[in-house]
């Protein structure tokens, strides 16, 4: 669920995304060159804990599944863009 109050992150990832992030490379979910700037921009564009609900919900799908992990992942933050977004038109 989006929360309504929430702000996006702003110019730099919060710590808590950095490490969840960290955490999908350290584990061998994902490489560091897969979380390209194109992601952590969208990343960047969302408040914390969407951003955490976001990184959790790639990091719940088995690799095997995912062909290319760049569009898979926008296409999960895009999904909550647009959640926040709705979320906004309808307060």
């Amino acid at each position: 669920m989006v929360d309504k109050t929430a702000i996006p992150q702003g110019d730099k990832l919060t710590d808590r995304v950095l490490a969840r992030l960290d955490l999908l490379v350290q584990s061998g979910y994902c490489t560091a060159q897969e979380l390209d700037m194109k992601v952590k921009t969208k990343l960047k564009m969302l408040p914390e804990l969407d951003a955490l609900n976001a990184i959790d919900e790639i990091n719940a799908v088995p690799r095997a599944e995912i062909r290319n992990f760049g569009s898979y992942f926008m296409g999960i933050l895009n999904r909550y863009m647009r959640d926040a977004i709705y979320s906004e038109l309808t307060i």
